[in-house]
């Protein structure tokens, strides 16, 4: 059950200040989630066919190949600011 409290939780969680109408929107918006989910889950799939995978199907995992790396010199000559051989930001 979404109410309330189970908001207030979550956005404590992710260190978040909601207002009252931002509250009852996410709970609104979390109901028809799960609602949503709900209706997924009474699709009866037992008996259908697996679907063909239109994306081609490719190795993921590429070998492990030692390649040559830049210079520190050369990686930093484009940047705007440098301090003891590495780039700042700030």
């Amino acid at each position: 059950m979404i109410n309330k409290d189970c908001v207030l939780a979550l956005a404590r969680q992710m260190h978040i200040d909601i207002d009252d109408l931002q509250m009852e929107e996410l709970i609104a918006g979390l109901k028809d989630s799960c609602l949503s989910i709900k209706k997924v889950k009474t699709v009866e799939i037992t008996d259908s066919p697996p679907i063909h995978n239109i994306v081609k199907q490719f190795e993921s995992l590429r070998p492990d190949c030692e390649r040559p790396s830049l210079e520190q010199a050369e990686a930093l000559l484009n940047a705007a600011t440098k301090d003891k051989g590495f780039i700042t930001i700030f």
